[in-house]
């Protein structure tokens, strides 16, 4: 799943998902409300990252991911399998830890006594925080902040 990404690319759709106008509702006129679409809704969602099943709702999947919020905003296609699942080709290890992340906004801590720092499970993860547009994790990773400790680790 190694991707060179055109990072002005990445800004771009970035920028665009967060430019779109909030829609408002007349009796809380001040209270912004979620882009409404077929496929957003908070109902879980179930996605199949490689041979990997995860379920969420879409706004876990969305909050701090670009990619996603592009993704669950209605104007993209998906490939769902037979049973409902949406299934995108990627790393399911990686995902798992980039879901918690997404969930918790905890940054993982891949370290044990013996090997020290697991620098190539950063790296993937890394690569797949790059993939769906995670920039904050993906910039911790890069800069590797996991080294100072601290720093909201799980």
């Amino acid at each position: 799943m190694a991707h060179d990404l055109d990072w002005s690319m990445v800004r771009a759709l970035e920028l665009s998902v967060l430019d779109q106008p909030p829609t408002f509702d007349e009796a809380t006129a001040d209270v912004p409300r979620p882009l409404q679409s077929p496929i957003y809704s908070e109902a879980p969602i179930t996605l199949q990252i490689g041979e990997r099943r995860f379920t969420a709702l879409p706004s876990t999947f969305a909050d701090g991911s670009a990619y996603f919020a592009a993704f669950f905003s209605g104007s993209w296609t998906h490939t769902k399998l037979a049973d409902g699942a949406i299934f995108i080709d990627g790393d399911g290890d990686s995902f798992e830890h980039l879901l918690r992340y997404l969930r918790t906004k905890v940054k993982p801590f891949f370290w044990d006594r013996n090997s020290g720092f697991d620098i190539q499970k950063y790296h993937a993860l890394q690569v797949t925080a790059d993939y769906f547009s995670v920039l904050e994790l993906s910039e911790w990773i890069r800069a590797e902040k996991y080294r100072g400790g601290g720093d909201n680790i799980e």
